[in-house]
């Protein structure tokens, strides 16, 4: 696998209460072996693979499935969320690029 990429949703911030959200399609994911992107409106996070500390899933509002990101790039806000309805697939590259997800 090259690169997969998924629209969607995300939330980014300092916790819960302060973060910027975005709805589907404001947000993107991309998956590739060596790292993850998400764009979320106007911001771009970029994560090395050994940044990435875990991904933690949890079912949110109409079924939809949440990624949280768990990272170490201290320049970045705590809180990185994606969400999309191609959970399916997602979860698929992410496993086919060496990602441990739940």
């Amino acid at each position: 696998m090259n690169e997969y990429s998924e629209i969607g949703g995300g939330k980014v911030g300092r916790n819960w209460w302060f973060a910027i959200y975005g709805t589907w399609p404001f947000a993107k994911l991309s998956v590739t072996p060596e790292g993850l992107k998400l764009r979320l409106l106007w911001m771009v996070y970029h994560f090395a693979k050994p940044e990435v500390l875990a991904l933690e899933v949890r079912r949110g509002v109409l079924g939809v499935h949440e990624i949280r990101i768990r990272h170490r790039v201290d320049r970045y806000p705590r809180l990185v969320l994606f969400w999309s309805y191609g959970f399916g697939t997602l979860r698929r590259c992410l496993r086919e690029a060496g990602y441990a997800i739940p």
